[in-house]
């Protein structure tokens, strides 16, 4: 009964450490995913600035697109974190209910 006790306490901690990081990972993976739209948008206005020889939007347009990029870069950085703190955290859980059902 004291065991039955120890893992639901650990499945609750468990759950109310991962279900946060899997929404923080979410969010940030739509957030990607916008970025990315807006990115495919910003290299065909290039494309086409490209084609009419517009210099000035071409300029323009470029530092868009290093910013996107940039942008994109910083969320799958924060995104790596997040998963990697995600896979630790349920390492944890794991181990401690292992240890539960060893003990």
């Amino acid at each position: 009964k004291e065991m039955r006790r120890k893992r639901s306490e650990i499945i609750s901690r468990r759950s109310k450490t991962v279900k946060p990081l899997e929404r923080r990972i979410k969010c940030l993976e739509t957030d990607i995913e916008s970025q990315e739209v807006v990115l495919e948008h910003l290299h065909q206005q290039m494309q086409q600035a490209s084609q009419n020889r517009e210099g000035t939007k071409i300029e323009k347009l470029s530092q868009s697109l290093h910013s996107c990029q940039s942008a994109i870069d910083e969320l799958f950085d924060k995104l790596e974190k997040a998963t990697d703190e995600l896979d630790a955290r349920k390492a944890e859980f794991d181990r401690e209910l292992q240890q539960l059902s060893d003990g």
